[in-house]
Parts: C-alpha cells; sequence; structure tokens
C-alpha cells in the first residue's frame, strides 16, 4: 500500500490562478478549492479591502487540498512556498497522513 499525504493549505481567494498556474507547472493537477470563512490577524490585502468585508470579523479564505504520494509532498509544498513567498501570499499549510483513498468510479486505490 503507497503512503499518502493530505496537503491542505489556506490563502486568499484572489490568488488561486497564481497558485493553480505554478502547480501545474511543476505537474501537479486534480486540486480542491472550497471557500472557507475564519478569524485571525488580518494583514492587508487588496482582496481584503473590498467593501463587502470591512467591520466583518469573518474573512474570506479558499482552502487547497490535495492527496498526493509521501514522495512527492515535499516537492508539492516546496511549490506553495517557493510560489507565496516570491509573491508575497499569505498561506498556511498543513500536512496530514492519509490512510488510505479510494476513487469509486474507476475502483483505483492510488
Amino acid at each position: 500500500m503507497k503512503t499518502l499525504k493530505l496537503v491542505r493549505a489556506l490563502f486568499p481567494p484572489d490568488k488561486i490562478p497564481i497558485i493553480t498556474a505554478a502547480l501545474e507547472e511543476n505537474g501537479f493537477y486534480r486540486m480542491l478549492f472550497t471557500p472557507v470563512e475564519g478569524t485571525g490577524r488580518h494583514y492587508p490585502s487588496s482582496f481584503f479591502a473590498c467593501n463587502s468585508f470591512r467591520g466583518s470579523y469573518l474573512l474570506p479564505w479558499i482552502q487547497f487540498e490535495m492527496v498526493v504520494d509521501y514522495s512527492r509532498a515535499d516537492d508539492l509544498i516546496a511549490t506553495l512556498i517557493d510560489t507565496c513567498q516570491t509573491r508575497g501570499i499569505d498561506i498556511h499549510i498543513h500536512i496530514i497522513p492519509v490512510e488510505k483513498a479510494i476513487r469509486i468510479g474507476n475502483k483505483e486505490i492510488p
């Protein structure tokens, strides 16, 4: 059985195209993006400056998730870190072990 990792990252919604392009450029596909809201220290951002979020304690974020083989997890994390450091993107990354992944459509266990 393969060892899998779930890489989860949170970042501002207006950064999806930048992060998607960097990941695809490095051979990563099948990404999941989910809109979420959260609180925390708020740093200046053009996205967060819009009127609809002024005075709100909940700010929009995108939660990125991708399950990858253990051998590719470090490459995925490095791509996220390099892209976000270069572009000044605020990102939070979590790495979680995955016990098993099953794709029902083709009964594939990666």
